[in-house]
């Protein structure tokens, strides 16, 4: 496995939040604090974006 690049990241939100009719404004990084505090990380391997 491999940390996805930003614009792999990008990608694959863009593909994921049109299926909702939404759009993606950009994509940032963010530490694994802030991450932790605002996402469920339980079932984090099953993330495809990070699966990459």
């Amino acid at each position: 496995m491999r940390e996805p690049t930003i614009q792999e990241a990008e990608r694959f939100c863009t593909a994921d939040v049109a299926l909702y009719g939404g759009h993606v404004l950009g994509v940032y990084p963010i530490d694994l604090n802030t991450a932790r505090a605002c996402y469920d990380f339980e079932r984090a391997d099953r993330w495809p974006v990070f699966g990459i």
